[in-house]
């Protein structure tokens, strides 16, 4: 019973591994306004440099970035 299932764990690593090798999942970033406590952050940004860009003008916040699940 034991050897059937590690085949099965290798068989499957084996399969999913390339998927995300061939398909990496696109980052997102987020902006959270200084003060906006209550409001939703803009997530729209594709690197932190971006972000942080559209930050500075704003007076200020912090960026951090969106974990897909």
């Amino acid at each position: 019973m034991q050897k059937a299932a590690l085949v099965i764990l290798i068989v499957s690593v084996a399969i999913v591994s390339p998927a995300f090798a061939i398909a990496p999942v696109a980052a997102k970033y987020c902006a959270q306004l200084r003060g906006a406590a209550g409001e939703k952050p803009d997530c729209t940004f594709k690197t932190l440099q971006e972000c942080r860009a559209s930050l500075k003008g704003k007076g200020g916040g912090h960026c951090y970035r969106l974990h897909h699940q």
